[in-house]
């Protein structure tokens, strides 16, 4: 166990974050739950770095506030730019968790941490799946059969390897 690391509630951890991003650093904690499986795990390490409104996309992964008491990791789906709010969710979560405005962003997740290997959500092959995570949101993929097949060649093709793994 690292002799930095801090142990606290989700409050006080919602509370942290938002501090150290908005003084311009980046927040790397230990992600819990299966929300973002199979791309984020149980146990894997995020770093979340402070984001300017202009730069957010959807297939972005959002480290926000949902409640006064709750912060999540989950997918911007989908962008309204009249209002300024993004759709989130989660990659194994079937609905939606409805639309947050930008105060509710804390920050962005760049990178993955899991067995010692690093995965920059700004690659090529990352950006790729985050497509693919949205497409699967929208249209409900999942249940169909032959996305069930495209899933299993996107997992055999090592470009997607350390991702899926």
């Amino acid at each position: 166990m690292p002799s930095d690391a801090l142990f606290c509630t989700v409050f006080e951890f919602g509370e942290l974050s938002v501090g150290i991003l908005k003084a311009g650093r980046s927040v790397r904690f230990k992600a819990r739950g299966s929300s973002m499986v199979p791309l984020v795990r149980d146990g894997d390490n995020l770093l979340v770095e402070p984001v300017e409104n202009t730069s957010l996309r959807v297939g972005d992964i959002l480290l926000c506030s949902v409640q006064s008491d709750r912060v999540i990791v989950h997918r911007v789906v989908k962008r309204c730019k009249a209002d300024g709010k993004f759709l989130l969710q989660g990659d194994r979560v079937p609905e939606p968790d409805g639309w947050i405005d930008l105060v509710q962003i804390l920050g962005r997740v760049t990178e993955i941490e899991r067995g010692g290997v690093q995965l920059h959500m700004n690659e090529p092959a990352a950006r790729f799946l985050a497509v693919c995570a949205v497409w699967n949101s929208r249209w409900q993929l999942s249940q169909h059969h032959r996305f069930y097949f495209f899933r299993k060649w996107i997992k055999r093709l090592t470009l997607f390897e350390k991702y899926l793994t």
